[in-house]
């Protein structure tokens, strides 16, 4: 499946069996979760991190096409199409960390009892509430904000942007991944994490 979304070049990185990305967030779950595995969790999740390092794999790689169309259509960016491309994917990789940052800081104060219960739910869907706590929500339009300039720093003037990326800025890009990070929410917080699970 992956080579479909991979060239000869990037997927052995993809696919190593040793040092490979899948591999790490494999055992990186694993490791977590040997602490203290939460209760919604599958045994099988908590051993290799399965069906979700599959699911995420898939994700990236689905977007790959669109972020370097250029490529994608067998065309050569100029340099500055190239430097908007990397800096497209450079800015979402981080954005998808703060994000992380912000539901980890709010579900470890309500793992702590200085949040009520479901205060860190996530926005699913549109014209879904955000979550309760006024922290997290202010954290999560920070990191955005600052996904969608730092994109714009490099994709604008239009001169700058490929233009199979039509009217897609950072404002778009940022919230194509927003809504891609909470789909797989349901799966990750399935329940009220335990500390152990936290840290």
């Amino acid at each position: 499946m992956l080579r479909r979304f991979f060239d000869a070049n990037t997927l052995p990185c993809v696919i190593d069996p040793v040092k490979g990305p899948a591999v790490k967030a494999a055992a990186s779950t694993g490791k977590a979760c040997i602490k203290d595995r939460p209760e919604c969790y599958p045994g099988a999740r908590c051993t290799d991190g399965q069906p979700l390092v599959d699911t995420t794999t898939s994700l990236v790689a689905t977007q790959c096409p669109l972020v370097y169309c250029i490529e994608a259509g067998g065309g050569t960016p100029t340099k500055d199409e190239a430097k908007c491309e990397d800096t497209v994917v450079k800015s979402l990789v981080k954005y998808v960390g703060f994000i992380n940052k912000c539901y980890d800081k709010c579900a470890k104060s309500e793992q702590a009892g200085k949040l009520p219960a479901g205060s860190c739910a996530p926005a699913l869907g549109a014209g879904a509430p955000p979550p309760t706590d006024a922290k997290t929500v202010e954290c999560l339009g920070k990191a955005f904000t600052k996904t969608q300039a730092g994109i714009d720093t490099k994709c604008v003037p239009l001169v700058s942007r490929p233009t199979c990326y039509g009217a897609t800025d950072g404002n778009a890009w940022a919230t194509l991944v927003r809504g891609l990070v909470w789909t797989q929410t349901v799966d990750i917080v399935c329940g009220s994490p335990s500390g152990g699970f936290l840290n």
